[in-house]
């Protein structure tokens, strides 16, 4: 099986589930992992796709190397590990931050990875978590893949990993409904929501 998203925790455990080994998967999107998932697959690979292009499919899939600045990084190794590039761009923005005054948002939690990492990387900061904290339906227009997509999320699950709790505001609802008139400084805010009015009025708000 051919893996070409970089949804790979999620796609791993759904593949333990239903039985299929680990060295039946080859994961072609996962150039930014620090950790190769395709040795228990690579053999596999060249004995159903040929040594010629599974050795092409996986040509760009390496080890990106740790800067400097990130030896000391205050992320555990799974929070680096999921999305390398993404988590470590995101700690270099935090560490600029220092004289800069606000509160850090995200509007768009889901099941709260990133603002996980956003609580342990600004811990003296509050940070807001914007999000319906149950998913979508019909009347939020959402199709069936993104209902399906974000389903099993909850305010528990979301803030059972965060490792500074007591700095998370949470507003749930839709945005711009759930600012409940708030009016806060920010210093960063990520904005990751699935519908084009929500993105538009965060641009507008932040």
């Amino acid at each position: 099986m051919i893996v070409t998203i970089r949804h790979v925790e999620d796609i791993t455990e759904k593949c333990a589930d239903l039985g299929i080994p680990a060295e039946r998967c080859l994961f072609l999107k996962n150039s930014v992992s620090l950790r190769d998932r395709n040795d228990a697959s690579r053999d596999t690979a060249y004995q159903i796709l040929g040594k010629a292009l599974a050795e092409t499919l996986l040509a760009s899939h390496h080890i990106v190397p740790t800067p400097c600045q990130l030896r000391d990084t205050r992320l555990t190794g799974q929070e680096m590990e999921n999305d390398y590039v993404r988590m470590g761009t995101l700690e270099l923005l935090c560490r600029r931050l220092a004289d800069v005054p606000g509160a850090a948002a995200e509007l768009g939690v889901y099941r709260g990875q990133f603002a996980r990492c956003l609580n342990r990387l600004l811990p003296d900061r509050t940070l807001y978590l914007f999000d319906s904290f149950q998913g979508f339906d019909n009347a939020a227009g959402a199709g069936e893949a993104i209902q399906a997509a974000h389903e099993k999320t909850s305010v528990e699950q979301v803030m059972a990993g965060m490792p500074y709790p007591e700095k998370i505001v949470l507003k749930p609802g839709f945005f711009p409904d759930s600012l409940g008139g708030l009016e806060e400084t920010f210093c960063f805010v990520s904005l990751d929501v699935d519908f084009e009015p929500a993105t538009l009025a965060g641009l507008r708000y932040f």
